[in-house]
C-alpha cells in the first residue's frame, strides 16, 4: 500500500472516541440477493423478481424499518405479502429494491435503516459490531406535532392564565419602537415577520418581569397596584400574547432529555390541559414498551400513539414518529494510525481547500457603517435600524477575491484531469508540487475541534494495522467535531457523555471564552434533527425552548457585536466574556429563509476558524468522468461520472423496455465499474449493472432528471473491514479531533481579555459636514493614488495650514466601496466651510480630466474603542496626524534610493522603538501580530526574504539618504511623546483596548499610507522586521555589541 499521507506530527490529536454509522443490513445480503437474480430468468416481468424479494421481505427487521419510513409502502408490502389485494407489481419492486438497497448500503443514519455506534481508540482496529438483538432504538413523538400541539395549547385562555410567560426573545428597543419577530402559520409551515411596536412605560416594565419567566397573575399585579381595572388589566396582557410580545413556554425543547415529557412536565406544573399532559406520558411509556423490545419484534406503533387521538391536535400518522436506532460495538477500537493519517488530512485540506467567509459581506457593511463601535447584536442585524444580515456572495469585493484564487487553482486541476487521462484515467496522486500549487492564498486559522468523515478501506481490522489500507474522506466539519453528532446523543448514554466531553474539551482550548449551544426551532419538523441533550453550560435561546438552567441562558439583549480588521467578535455585556456561538446538529441554516440572528450565530461558527472542507474539483466539477483522487494513503475524492441529459434519456428508454443489455453496452462503453453509487446529495443509492433488477430500478429513478452524478463506491470484497455476526456492513466513520495545544489568537485581531469602554457623553461619536472635523473621500484609480497625494493634497494642507494655524490632518487609502483617500481635517467649525470650498477648488480640475472621479463628504465617526476609549481618542489622532505627514513627505520624494517598501519597514520598526519597545519586545509583539503562519507559508517567507536581508539590514542599522533618516527623525521627535502618553495611559488602566492592538492598528496606518497594495504586503513587512530583529539580537548576543535596530 502507500505510504503516509504525512508524518503524524499534525497538531490534531484524537479526541479519545469515534462514531461508526453501519446500515441496519450486511452488504452480504444484498450480494446474496443479486446472486440470485443472477441465477434466475431474464428481468421482463416484475412477479418473479417480487418473489426473489419475498425472502429479503421475510427479515422483520427490515419490514419494521420500512414500516417506519413509509406507512403506505408498508400496506402495499403487507397486501402483495398476503394477496389480500391487487398491487401495481412494477412500481412496488422498484420501491422495494431502493430502500432494501439502502438498507444493505447506505450508513447515513435514517430510521431504522442505519445506526450509529461508539468506538474506542487503541492499539489495534477491530471494527466488530454486536449482533443484531442487541441493537436499540429510541422512539419519541415527531417535533413537528409537538410544536403544533404547543401553538394551539397556547391559544387558550386558562392554559395562557396557568402557564410561564416569557418576552419574545427576539424583541429589542431601536430607534424608539420595539422591534422583534412575529411568527405566523400557513397550516403547520411557520412564516416569520419582523414587527414593530410603540412601546409605552407599561409595556416595557410587562416585559422587563417576564424576561426570566412570569405567570399572567403576577404580571397582573403591579398594573393593578397601580389603580388599573382588572378588565383593563387583562385585555392588556392579551394583546401582548396575541401580538406575541410575550409568549406561552409551551413550545417543545430544542435542548434536553425529552421534549414531549417537557411539555407534559410544564402543563402538570401549571394544572391545565391534564388530557393532553396524561395522553404524552402515556404514548411516553408505549414507546418505551417498544423500544425494550428490540429491533423486528414487530413493534405497534398504531397503538402506541392512539391516546393522542382526539386531542387539540389530530395526528398526521404518516408524520408522527421519530424513531432512531443505535447499534453497540463494545469491542471495537480504531488504531492510533488511522487517527494520525485523520488529522494529516485535515492539515492537508486546511491548505488547499477553497474557503468562503460567511460573514465577509456583513463584517464590511459593519465596519463601513460602525468602524470599530461595539453595538447590540439585535440592532446590528435589524434590517431598518442595523446593517442586517447579508447573504454569502453578496460582497463584490470578496467575491472578487474568491474568484482570482479559483482561477489559479483552475489550472492545477486541469492539469490533474490530463495526467489521469494519460494514464488509465481512473486515478491520479497528488505529489508535493500539486499540492503547492493548490494551495489556497493565506491558507486558513482551523478551530480548536473538527471532525473527519469518511471510510476505511481495508479488508480487515488486521490489515489496516499492517498499514495494508486507505482513507477516504467525505469531508471534514467544524467547529466543532460533535457538530453532526448532537442530534445522536440521546441515542446511548456513552455516546452523550462522549459528545459532552468534546465539547468541554473544546472550552478548555479556549478558557476565557464562553461557549454556548444555539436554541432555535425554525420550523416543527426540523426539530427532528436539531433536537439533542444540553451539551454545554451556556445556551443561547432564540425563538426556540432551551433546557438549561435559566441562569446559563444568554440574553440575546446581553450581546454585543464588533468587527476589528474584518474579524467579527460577540461579547456578553454582563458578563463580559466573548461567546463563541455553537449548532451541535445538522441543519442547513444559510438558506436565506432564515431568520438573520440565526444565520449569524451559526455562521459565527465558521467564521474566523473553520474547518468545513472537501475536495472541490472547481469548474472542473461538471466533467464527464473525474478520477479518483489521492494522496499517499488518502483517497481525497472518488472516481466520479457525470449523465449527459441524453444520457439519461438512453437508460431511462432502456429501462421502460426491461432492456438491462441495452444499459450494460452503455456501461461499458462509460468504462464504468460494475457497482457504483447514485449520489443525491448525502442520499447514496447503489447500483450494481450486474443485477438486472438493481439497474432497472435505477434507470426508474432517472426519469424525468436532466443530469445525475455517479461515484465509484469502493466497497468490493477487499474494502469491507466492518463486520458482525450478520456479515460485513458498509460504513462511516465520524473521528472527532482536538488541537493538541490551546487555540492561539487571530493573527491580527485583539484578544478577548480586554477591556471595553464604557460609553461616554464627553467623547463626540459622530461628526457631521459642517462641524470642526471635515471627512472628505477622494475617489480615484488605486495607482494614481500617489499622484494624487503629490499633486492635489499636498498643496491643499499647505494652503490650509497657512489659512488655519490651528489645522490638523489625516488621510488613508480605502478600497471599499471602490478606491479613494480618505481625508479627516480638524478645522473648527467655523472654519469647515473655507476648507471644504479650498478642497472642492482643487478637486475640480481632477474630477474634470478624470483623475477623480468624484469628491464626496460624509460623517467622521472616531473609532474610539479600537483606539483605546475615549481618553486615548485624541493622542490617537495626534499620531495619526504626525504620521500623515511623514507619509506624505514620503510620497513626494523623488524615486532613487532604497525601496519604498524597505524604508516602509524602517518606518514601523521606528515606531515600536518610540513606544519604548526594546529589540526583543519587537520581536515578540511581532510575533504575536503574525499569529500562527502554516509551515508552508513560513517556508516560502524565508525564501523571499534572503536576498532581501541585506537592503533591510541597512536601513535598521540606519543607513538611510538624508531626506528620508530626516523625515523618519521628524516623525520620530513629535511621535514618541504622544505614544509615551498613551502608554501611561495604558499603565494606569486607562486605555480600553490591549496595548498590542493601539499599536498594531498605528502601524497598519502608516503602511497603507505608504504603500498601495498593504493588506498583502503588511504580513510580509511584519515577518521580515521580525527575522532582521532576531538577526541583530543574535549577532548583538555573539559579539558585545549593538545596532541601531537595538537601541
Amino acid at each position: 500500500m502507500p505510504p503516509a499521507s504525512s508524518s503524524p506530527s499534525a497538531p490534531f490529536v484524537h479526541g479519545g472516541f469515534a462514531v461508526l454509522r453501519t446500515p441496519l443490513l450486511p452488504v452480504d445480503t444484498f450480494v446474496r440477493w443479486t446472486e440470485r437474480v443472477q441465477a434466475g430468468a431474464a428481468a421482463r416481468d416484475p412477479g418473479p423478481v417480487l418473489h426473489i424479494l419475498r425472502e429479503v421481505l421475510d427479515d422483520p427487521a427490515l419490514r419494521e424499518a420500512i414500516r417506519v419510513a413509509s406507512r403506505d409502502l408498508s400496506s402495499a408490502i403487507d397486501a402483495w405479502m398476503t394477496g389480500g389485494r391487487a398491487v401495481d407489481a412494477d412500481r412496488l419492486m422498484h420501491s422495494v429494491v431502493r430502500y432494501f438497497s439502502r438498507a444493505a448500503y447506505r450508513p447515513t443514519p435514517f430510521g431504522l435503516f442505519a445506526g450509529c455506534s461508539v468506538v474506542g481508540v487503541g492499539g489495534h482496529t477491530r471494527l466488530e459490531l454486536a449482533p443484531r438483538g442487541e441493537y436499540t432504538r429510541h422512539s419519541r413523538i415527531d417535533m413537528d406535532h409537538l410544536a403544533e400541539l404547543a401553538r394551539v395549547l397556547g391559544e387558550d385562555a386558562d392554559v395562557r392564565r396557568r402557564v410561564p410567560l416569557r418576552t419574545n426573545s427576539s424583541a429589542a428597543e431601536m430607534g424608539g419602537r420595539l422591534h422583534y419577530v412575529e411568527t405566523r402559520y400557513a397550516g403547520r409551515m411557520r412564516e416569520y415577520a419582523l414587527t414593530a411596536a410603540d412601546p409605552t412605560p407599561e409595556i416595557r416594565d410587562t416585559l422587563a418581569r417576564a424576561r426570566h419567566g412570569s405567570t399572567l397573575d403576577a404580571l397582573a399585579a403591579p398594573l393593578l397596584a397601580d389603580g388599573y381595572e382588572r378588565e383593563e388589566v387583562d385585555g392588556f396582557l392579551a394583546e401582548l400574547l396575541d401580538a406575541q410580545l410575550l409568549v406561552p413556554e409551551l413550545g417543545p425543547r430544542v435542548t434536553g432529555r425529552d421534549a414531549a415529557a417537557a411539555l407534559a412536565a410544564t402543563l402538570e406544573a401549571a394544572g391545565c390541559a391534564e388530557p393532553v399532559s396524561a395522553a404524552l406520558r402515556e404514548v411516553g411509556g408505549r414507546l418505551r414498551a417498544i423500544d425494550a423490545g428490540g429491533v423486528g419484534g414487530g413493534a405497534d406503533y398504531d397503538g402506541a400513539v392512539a391516546p393522542l387521538r382526539g386531542l387539540a391536535v389530530e395526528p398526521d400518522e404518516a408524520r408522527l414518529l421519530q424513531v432512531d436506532l443505535y447499534k453497540p460495538a463494545p469491542a471495537a477500537s480504531i488504531g492510533l494510525g488511522v487517527m494520525e493519517e485523520a488529522a494529516a488530512a485535515v492539515e492537508l485540506l486546511a491548505g488547499i481547500a477553497p474557503r468562503q467567509d460567511p460573514l465577509a459581506a456583513f463584517a464590511a457593511r459593519f465596519e463601513a457603517r460602525y468602524e470599530t463601535r461595539e453595538v447590540p447584536l439585535l440592532e446590528a442585524l435589524d434590517e431598518e435600524v442595523g446593517v442586517g444580515m447579508p447573504g454569502v456572495g453578496t460582497d463584490d469585493s470578496v467575491m472578487r477575491r474568491r474568484a482570482e484564487a479559483m482561477v489559479q487553482r483552475e489550472g492545477v486541476l486541469a492539469d490533474l484531469r490530463c495526467r489521469a487521462a494519460s494514464g488509465d484515467g481512473a486515478r491520479v496522486e497528488l505529489t508535493d508540487e500539486d499540492v503547492e500549487r493548490l494551495r489556497w492564498p493565506g491558507g486558513r486559522t482551523l478551530p480548536g475541534a473538527l471532525a473527519f468523515f469518511g471510510s476505511i478501506v481495508a479488508e480487515s481490522g488486521e490489515a489496516v494495522d499492517r498499514g495494508d489500507y486507505q482513507l477516504a474522506l467525505s469531508h471534514v466539519s467544524g467547529p466543532s467535531g460533535a457538530r453532526l453528532l448532537g442530534r445522536f446523543a440521546h441515542l446511548n448514554p456513552e455516546l452523550e457523555r462522549c459528545v459532552q466531553a468534546h465539547a468541554a474539551a473544546e472550552e478548555a482550548l479556549q478558557p476565557d471564552a464562553l461557549f454556548a449551544e444555539i436554541v432555535h426551532l425554525p420550523q416543527g419538523r426540523i426539530g427532528n434533527v436539531i433536537a439533542r441533550p444540553v451539551l454545554r453550560g451556556w445556551e443561547i435561546s432564540y425563538l426556540g425552548q432551551s433546557g438549561a438552567p435559566l441562569d446559563r441562558r444568554l440574553d440575546l439583549a446581553d450581546l454585543r457585536v464588533s468587527v476589528r480588521r474584518g474579524r467579527v467578535r460577540l461579547r456578553s455585556a454582563s458578563l463580559d466574556r466573548e461567546v463563541h456561538p455553537r449548532l451541535s446538529s445538522a441543519h442547513n441554516y444559510s438558506a436565506p429563509r432564515e431568520l438573520p440572528v440565526y444565520r449569524f450565530l451559526c455562521a459565527l461558527q465558521d467564521h474566523a476558524q473553520s474547518a468545513s472542507m472537501h475536495w472541490n474539483w472547481g469548474a472542473q466539477e461538471g466533467a464527464a468522468a473525474l478520477p479518483r483522487v489521492t494522496r499517499g494513503r488518502l483517497i481525497l475524492s472518488r472516481a466520479r461520472w457525470n449523465l449527459s441529459a441524453a444520457e439519461i434519456r438512453r437508460i431511462t428508454e432502456a429501462g421502460t423496455r426491461w432492456d438491462h443489455q441495452a444499459i450494460q453496452r452503455w456501461r461499458e462503453e462509460r468504462g464504468l465499474p460494475s457497482l457504483v453509487l447514485l449520489a443525491d446529495s448525502d442520499n447514496q443509492l447503489p447500483v450494481d449493472f450486474s443485477n438486472a433488477v438493481s439497474t432497472l430500478a435505477f434507470a426508474r429513478l432517472l426519469r424525468g432528471r436532466a443530469a445525475a452524478l455517479l461515484t465509484e463506491a469502493l466497497s468490493g470484497p477487499g474494502a469491507l473491514c466492518v463486520h458482525g455476526p450478520e456479515g460485513r456492513f458498509t460504513h462511516e466513520i465520524v473521528i472527532p479531533l482536538l488541537r493538541g495545544a490551546p487555540v492561539p489568537p487571530d493573527a491580527g485581531a485583539e484578544r478577548a481579555a480586554y477591556v471595553h469602554a464604557p460609553d461616554s457623553a464627553e467623547v463626540p461619536r459622530a461628526y457631521a459636514p459642517g462641524s470642526e472635523w471635515v471627512y472628505a473621500r477622494l475617489y480615484c484609480g488605486a495607482g494614481s493614488a500617489d499622484a494624487v497625494l503629490r499633486d492635489l493634497v499636498a498643496p491643499v494642507v499647505q494652503r490650509a495650514r497657512e489659512q488655519i494655524p490651528s489645522l490638523e490632518w489625516f488621510f488613508l487609502r480605502y478600497a471599499d466601496p471602490g478606491f479613494h483617500i480618505r481625508l479627516r481635517f480638524r478645522t473648527g467649525a467655523r472654519a469647515a466651510p473655507h476648507l471644504m470650498a479650498l478642497l472642492g477648488q482643487a478637486a475640480a480640475p481632477a474630477i474634470a480630466s478624470g483623475r477623480l472621479s468624484r469628491l464626496v463628504y460624509d460623517t467622521y465617526l472616531p473609532e474610539v474603542e479600537r483606539y483605546g476609549g475615549p481618553g486615548a481618542i485624541r493622542l490617537a489622532e495626534a499620531v495619526f496626524a504626525v504620521d500623515s505627514e511623514a507619509a506624505l513627505s514620503l510620497v513626494t520624494l523623488p524615486a532613487g534610493g532604497p525601496p519604498r517598501d524597505v524604508i516602509v519597514l524602517a518606518g514601523v520598526d521606528r515606531m515600536f522603538a518610540d513606544a519604548g519597545l526594546g529589540v526583543d519586545d519587537r520581536i515578540a509583539f511581532l510575533g504575536r501580530a503574525l499569529g500562527e503562519v502554516p509551515a508552508a507559508v513560513r517556508d516560502a517567507r524565508a525564501r523571499e526574504f534572503r536576498p532581501l536581508r541585506p537592503a533591510i539590514d541597512a536601513v535598521l542599522a540606519g543607513e538611510l539618504p538624508d531626506r528620508v533618516e530626516a523625515l523618519l527623525a521628524a516623525r520620530s521627535a513629535a511621535m514618541a511623546p504622544l505614544l509615551a502618553r498613551i502608554r501611561a495611559l495604558h499603565d494606569d488602566g486607562g486605555l480600553h483596548a490591549p496595548l498590542d492592538d493601539v499599536l498594531v492598528s498605528m502601524s497598519h496606518l502608516w503602511i497603507n499610507r505608504t504603500l498601495m497594495d498593504a493588506r498583502t504586503l503588511e504580513p510580509l513587512l511584519y515577518d521580515r522586521l521580525r527575522r532582521a530583529l532576531r538577526g541583530f539580537a543574535g549577532r548583538a548576543r555573539k559579539s558585545g555589541g549593538g545596532a541601531r535596530a537595538e537601541e
